[in-house]
């Protein structure tokens, strides 16, 4: 998942954890795995002992810490680290976006025709809140 993938990136630098954790919260994280990694990386960065061996010492899932270590060994983030984190919270984002969205648009096929006040007042509720996240969608 692009969410895993996000966090693998970080492991091969610790350093930009703090990033991704002003930018994403654990609710977009869908995987187990990467809610998993993602707070066992906020634990120990709230101690300060962010780093790839607290990481998979304290990680009780094996076949995680075997994803990490081969991603971290493979080198595979090491190039423009930064930049794939950058573009992957934006892609998070993005797809986080439009699932609100989604969840909106069902929601006002669910309210049906009714002109009841307060279902009118519901609708434009969502209506504005629907508008908002296509302006956030157009904008990224």
């Amino acid at each position: 998942s692009q969410e895993l993938q996000l966090l693998l990136a970080v492991m091969a630098d610790t350093g930009l954890f703090e990033f991704v954790h002003r930018e994403l919260s654990e609710e977009v994280f869908e995987t187990s795995q990467a809610r998993q990694l993602f707070n066992l990386m906020e634990e120990c960065f709230q101690k300060g002992e962010l780093s790839f061996s607290s990481i998979c010492e304290k990680c009780p899932d094996e076949p995680l810490v075997n994803l990490i270590t081969t991603s971290v060994i493979s080198g595979e983030y090491s190039a423009n680290t930064k930049k794939f984190i950058e573009d992957s919270i934006q892609l998070i984002k993005r797809k986080e976006l439009s699932r609100q969205r989604d969840y909106i648009i069902q929601r006002l096929k669910s309210l049906g025709d009714s002109v009841s006040p307060e279902v009118q007042k519901e609708k434009d509720q969502l209506l504005t809140e629907k508008m908002n996240i296509d302006r956030s969608l157009l904008s990224r």
